[in-house]
């Protein structure tokens, strides 16, 4: 009976520690999954992000580009109005808007490649998101220059996607 007894107590701890050791594998398995789903949601908005900071990167180019062909065209003009007078005082309002035109563009331009593409932290789009009062500053300076952009691509008949 003592040994009918062992038998059945041995066989119960192996069926124990065989379900014991499924579930153990089992839940590990679980967690391995939601590891890799998380690494693979985690992949997703990385490439989400890359697509967009391209996309930016490319809108940014293409003003400029467009930025300079206009200011390039005008500047023959400017020269020559120069060449016949340095005196803003002297200018016509048809000239002084000329030249004030030219100013504004310039200053865009300028404005555009100054505003820093991504965050300082990581490669992600800027965002107005960043806490400290630099980094508010920063975007709301970059936003205002993506408002300017907006404006000016309408103007030149081009389209800015942020």
């Amino acid at each position: 009976m003592l040994e009918q007894i062992e038998a059945t107590s041995s066989k119960v701890m192996y069926e124990l520690a065989a379900a014991w050791r499924i579930q153990a594998l089992e839940a590990g398995q679980q967690e391995e999954v939601r590891g890799l789903e998380r690494r693979e949601a985690d992949m997703k908005q990385r490439q989400d992000e890359a697509l967009a900071l391209h996309e930016h990167f490319e809108d940014m180019q293409r003003v400029i580009r467009d930025l300079r062909s206009e200011l390039l065209t005008r500047l023959p003009s400017l020269v020559a109005l120069v060449d016949k007078s340095e005196h803003f005082a002297q200018y016509g309002s048809r000239q002084r808007a000329e030249v004030t035109t030219m100013v504004d563009l310039d200053g865009l331009a300028v404005k555009v490649m100054r505003c820093p593409m991504t965050d300082q932290r990581d490669a992600r789009p800027r965002s107005p998101s960043s806490s400290s009062p630099k980094s508010k500053r920063d975007s709301r300076r970059c936003n205002r220059t993506r408002e300017v952009l907006h404006r000016t691509a309408d103007l030149l008949g081009r389209s800015v996607h942020w």
